[in-house]
């Protein structure tokens, strides 16, 4: 019989490296029985079925934070979903993957109309959640919550109901889906893939040497999840449902970068949820088994310093140069009224201009797609080793060039772009055609900024050696960056390749 597998969280529990892999991968798995479908909103390509599942099933999609986001008529943009989700159902796949963390977030009557509406084209249905132990999920949802724009006074951290969210989301899932399968996130971490494989692997992927596996990490430190809280408490990200006109989209994640502590809530903080935690703690223990639980329920917090290294502040002067000034302000006035900084810190963080010469000494590596071939991915040493290891499908075509990672005298900012209309392939740019992009709506929607990929000089400075930059005409939005001999073969033999000129200065042992 044809089985829809509906694949709904939890959240934290890696379910973006499980939606990319699945995506990127739609091919090798559709050769095993598995069809993983995407959907698309104008420009938008869509691999997180949270997006259509929640904004179609729930009782207030205007209210849904996506349809917030990117400031679309929920109405509108759920008819193009229907219609969507129809085709895919009338097709009679022999399996369906649908994978949406938002999905368990869902009332029971928003679950029944998503079984309802299955039930229709004559699927069966298997539900599979991942369950993360109860303080670890806390704060993995607090600091995501703070990613996405709110702040931790936010959110009602009080133990006063009479069930978790957790109970009553396996309780809901439960009594719409009385089968449905639990797995704790501590077990799928032991999986030689991880998490992906783990699940690839529950609904009957046997096959995994052709595929590639994405890995997404997006926690953010201590340090600067309680910055970023505190921005949008003083400067709210929304207003009334929308985008507050003083805000943008993702106009703090320059300092996602902060290093520091992981984040975790502080005594006070923590006061009221302990026993909560433990309540929830002890129902997982004897519903399922200790895999789900804290592994210390008694002592649930570590020591953390939260002095500022010096490390740590020379780290933050250089994303302070980044964000926008209003942001900046308030970040100062953070530092002077909450952290405590003296001026001398303040001074130097916020007014004192770096007086070191540059260096550029670290190696950037440059990759070919080979399902693409054409476009290019640039990348230091750590992503490098992690590609080779776990992305088959780039070859590693060794060192390009030498940049800096750290801003220096006289050096501007690279920012790396992801095609969403093409995973895999990427652009870097400098800050003002950055900005570009990200005040467009479509052109927005066509790419994710991933922030600041290295530093180099820019063009005509006369510093290093020229790099070119090369548009793929086959493949719109795709380039290659090149010294000054590949540029004249690529401008021989290469006609399919738009030279755009000098991007930026890099060093070289290639003229």
């Amino acid at each position: 019989m044809k089985q829809i597998i509906i694949h709904a969280g939890f959240h934290k529990t890696a379910t973006t490296s499980i939606q990319e892999t699945c995506a990127i991968n739609q091919d090798k798995l559709a050769e095993q029985g598995f069809y993983y479908p995407i959907f698309h909103l104008d420009n938008r390509v869509i691999n997180n079925h949270s997006i259509p599942f929640y904004s179609l099933f729930t009782s207030k999609p205007e209210q849904y934070h996506m349809n917030m986001i990117w400031g679309v008529d929920s109405q509108e943009a759920n008819s193009r979903y229907e219609e969507q989700l129809n085709q895919i159902l009338e097709q009679n796949y022999e399996k369906i993957i649908i994978s949406g963390e938002d999905i368990s977030e869902l009332s029971q009557a928003e679950l029944e109309k998503i079984k309802t509406k299955i039930d229709l084209f004559g699927y069966s249905l298997r539900i599979i959640t991942v369950i993360r132990s109860p303080f670890s999920a806390i704060n993995s949802m607090i600091m995501e919550t703070v990613k996405n724009g709110y702040c931790i006074e936010d959110l009602n951290l009080t133990s006063n109901t009479d069930k978790s969210r957790i109970i009553t989301k396996i309780e809901t899932i439960e009594a719409v889906f009385p089968e449905a399968e639990f797995y704790s996130f501590r077990d799928s971490l032991k999986h030689k893939n991880g998490p992906v494989g783990f699940f690839l692997e529950l609904i009957g992927v046997n096959d995994f040497s052709n595929l590639a596996f994405f890995k997404s990490n997006k926690s953010i430190s201590d340090q600067a999840t309680r910055l970023i809280s505190y921005i949008n408490q003083e400067q709210p990200f929304f207003i009334n449902e929308e985008i507050n006109c003083l805000r943008r989209n993702q106009d703090t994640a320059c300092l996602h970068k902060l290093q520091g502590n992981k984040f975790q809530l502080n005594e006070k903080e923590l006061l009221k949820l302990k026993p909560g935690i433990r309540h929830v703690n002890q129902y997982l223990l004897s519903k399922f088994n200790a895999s789900f639980c804290d592994k210390n329920t008694g002592s649930l917090l570590e020591i953390q310093d939260d002095d500022w290294t010096d490390e740590q502040i020379e780290q933050l002067k250089n994303v302070m140069s980044q964000i926008d000034e209003n942001l900046r302000l308030i970040a100062y006035d953070y530092f002077k009224n909450k952290i405590c900084f003296n001026n001398e810190k303040l001074s130097y963080v916020f007014f004192k201009k770096n007086s070191r010469s540059a260096s550029l000494d670290t190696p950037i590596y440059r990759f070919q797609n080979s399902e693409i071939p054409g476009t290019y991915l640039l990348v230091t040493e750590e992503e490098a080793h992690n590609i080779r290891d776990n992305f088959p499908i780039f070859n590693d075509e060794g060192i390009a060039f030498k940049a800096a990672v750290t801003p220096d005298n006289n050096l501007v900012p690279l920012y790396r772009f992801q095609s969403i209309k093409h995973p895999g392939t990427y652009l870097y740019i400098a800050e003002a055609e950055r900005d570009y992009i990200n005040a467009d709506a479509d052109l927005a929607s066509a790419f994710n900024d991933e922030g600041i990929a290295f530093y180099v000089y820019g063009p005509g400075t006369g510093i290093a050696n020229p790099f070119y930059r090369f548009q793929n005409s086959d493949i719109s939005g795709t380039y290659i960056y090149v010294t000054s001999t590949e540029a004249a073969r690529i401008r021989t033999s290469c006609p399919n390749f738009i030279d755009e000129g000098i991007a930026f200065e890099a060093k070289s042992n290639i003229y």
